[in-house]
Order: C-alpha cells, then sequence, then structure tokens
C-alpha cells in the first residue's frame, strides 16, 4: 500500500465509477499514478463512496504532456491535481443545479421546498378551493 504526499508530482490522476472488490454497490475511485524509484510508476487508489453520492461524471486531469515524459518533467502536484478536479467537480454541479444554486446545500433545500409547495396545490380528486366567508377560512389548505 502507497501513501502519497500532496506536494509530490503526480502523473495523473483519475476520478472512476468502478465495482468493489468484494463486490457490492458501484463506487466512485480517485486514482492517482506517482513515481517510486525503482518500480516506476505507482498507483495510489482513494475509495471515495458510493458512486451514487457523486452527481459530476468521471474525471481525468493529467500533468505529463505525454506518456514517456520523465517525473522531472510532470507539471502538477497531487494537491494541485486535487483542487483542478475540486473545481471540474464545481462546474459540473452548476451544470446540473445552475448559476443560481452556488451552495450546493441550500439548492438541495430549496428544491425540496419548492417539491412541497407544488405539492399543495395538487388535488387527486379536485380542483383545490378555498372557501371564505365573512373573512373566516371553512377549508383546510
Amino acid at each position: 500500500m502507497y501513501e502519497v504526499d500532496g506536494d509530490e508530482k503526480a502523473y495523473l490522476l483519475l476520478e472512476l465509477i468502478l465495482a468493489p472488490a468484494m463486490g457490492g454497490l458501484l463506487h466512485r475511485y480517485q486514482i492517482i499514478i506517482v513515481w517510486r524509484e525503482g518500480q516506476g510508476k505507482c498507483q495510489y487508489i482513494e475509495d471515495m463512496g458510493l458512486a451514487s453520492l457523486w452527481a459530476s461524471g468521471p474525471k481525468n486531469v493529467q500533468s505529463a504532456a505525454f506518456a514517456n515524459d520523465q517525473p522531472a518533467d510532470w507539471s502538477h502536484s497531487i494537491a494541485e491535481l486535487r483542487d483542478l478536479v475540486d473545481r471540474l467537480r464545481e462546474v459540473d454541479m452548476e451544470r446540473i443545479l445552475g448559476l443560481e444554486h452556488e451552495d450546493l446545500v441550500q439548492g438541495y433545500h430549496d428544491g425540496v421546498d419548492q417539491y412541497f409547495r407544488d405539492k399543495r396545490h395538487l388535488s387527486m380528486s379536485s380542483p383545490m378551493l378555498r372557501i371564505e366567508r365573512n373573512g373566516w377560512p371553512l377549508t383546510h389548505k
């Protein structure tokens, strides 16, 4: 098992949806290719949890211009690649939710509130009416 440091150079960062080795629901994995002396390119794999929790699609951010580039020619550190992927995920969420939802949690709650507001205006058997007599409601909302 490998550990990586945010400051070390990376060849590539991938985020993919794959089946876990032991079976079960699909998970999202972050795969980082780094250089280890005596071993060459090595993979660091991090399980990011259930794939269904991630709305954005797979990611592929390369640090090397060409497949045969030496580690000294790799442009970005692991921390830089992770920042780039985070920004790409934000772009995906803006496309999914729209630009007005900068705060994803608030955007989710706004969507739930709108659902219940819309639901209140629906009636399965007849139009929903509010009857008042002398300013007093005779029906419930």
